[in-house]
């Protein structure tokens, strides 16, 4: 194992809550919003959203289950190829494996894994520095959020990390010189950065030290210029950037708004199907026939009563117009009991 310290550095931002809540139909629209940040962009591999890395073949995907563990799922008929043994959350491809971001055994570090991605086989640990009042964890928790942003580096991947935490209710909170309570004590945000290099069989985490800004994820929306000609509704991007989803909104009895999604090829506008949807857009790919994206939670009024789907990914077959397979994987935000 290479342990390595990371730089980080530490601002304070306005605060607000990052509280947990329940999904109803007026959510259902705002969900997809979040889903907009989830473009990634990672070398040799591309994301559908969180915690969902494609394998650069397109024949598999790296996906983490509702109890945290990463997992591979074949694209054409969903099997499950292997679980990991710890709680991971896959990030990209380097070198032909899987990086996946593992659980710290405490506060102030990180751990970094390699995965065989034939096998699910941990084959490298990486270890890096953060605050000691950071804890380095994708898992969702109330009140708190670790994030990574992938971008390209020189050498290699470059990851960025941020930490966002907010006081638990009911705490007291510090006032300033007037008495007034300071919004600069309403939230935590800390922030780092470290390219992921490759030297023969060894992974290092090798610190940035420069000040320079994050690249922006390059964006799933298309800009007026990009979107195909003759195709209704709002456009977006696959994940592979060789599709298009056009999204209609629709009059739903059940939804107030749905969404009707036309799946195009962007190369010459080729019409391969569509579905109607609870959201404007969720990250999405084609596999042939297939369109395979993530579903986040969703109530359905059916007669006198909601029914509820949880986070899904999803392949839905645009030849017969019927959902092929889906398998569970853990939310996106945290939708848990909040503190008092």
């Amino acid at each position: 194992m290479s342990a390595m310290t990371g730089l980080f550095v530490r601002t304070r931002a306005a605060g607000g809550s990052l509280g947990g809540r329940r999904i109803g139909r007026q959510a259902l629209r705002a969900c997809a919003g979040a889903m907009l940040l989830a473009a990634s962009n990672a070398v040799g591999a591309s994301s559908l959203g969180t915690d969902i890395v494609v394998d650069p073949s397109g024949q598999t995907l790296y996906v983490v289950d509702p109890a945290g563990y990463a997992q591979a799922v074949a694209v054409d008929d969903g099997r499950r190829y292997w679980a990991n043994t710890e709680q991971a959350t896959p990030i990209a491809m380097v070198g032909g494996r899987l990086l996946v971001l593992g659980m710290p055994p405490q506060r102030g570090m990180g751990m970094l894994m390699m995965i065989d991605p034939a096998t699910g086989v941990t084959v490298d640990r990486i270890a890096f520095d953060v605050p000691e009042d950071v804890t380095a964890s994708a898992a969702l928790r109330p009140l708190q959020r670790f994030r990574l942003q992938v971008e390209s580096g020189t050498d290699g991947l470059r990851l960025r990390w941020q930490y966002t935490g907010r006081p638990m209710r009911g705490a007291l909170i510090d006032a300033d010189g007037d008495g007034d309570l300071s919004a600069e004590s309403l939230a935590q945000v800390e922030s780092g950065a470290f390219d992921i290099v490759t030297e023969g069989q060894r992974t290092l985490a090798i610190p940035v030290r420069d000040a320079s800004e994050p690249t922006a994820p390059s964006g799933v929306a298309l800009s007026a210029e990009e979107s195909l000609q003759g195709i209704d509704g709002r456009q977006f991007r696959a994940a592979d950037d060789a599709y298009v989803l056009a999204s209609v909104a629709t009059p739903d009895a059940d939804l107030v708004t749905a969404y009707r999604w036309s799946i195009h090829a962007r190369e010459d506008g080729r019409f391969l199907g569509r579905l109607d949807s609870p959201y404007a857009y969720a990250p999405f790919m084609v596999r042939g026939s297939l369109l395979v994206y993530r579903a986040e939670p969703t109530l359905v009024l059916q007669g006198d009563k909601y029914v509820g789907q949880p986070s899904r990914l999803v392949a839905f077959d645009l030849a017969t117009g019927a959902e092929r397979w889906s398998v569970p994987v853990r939310e996106a935000e945290y939708r848990g009991p909040m503190p008092p």
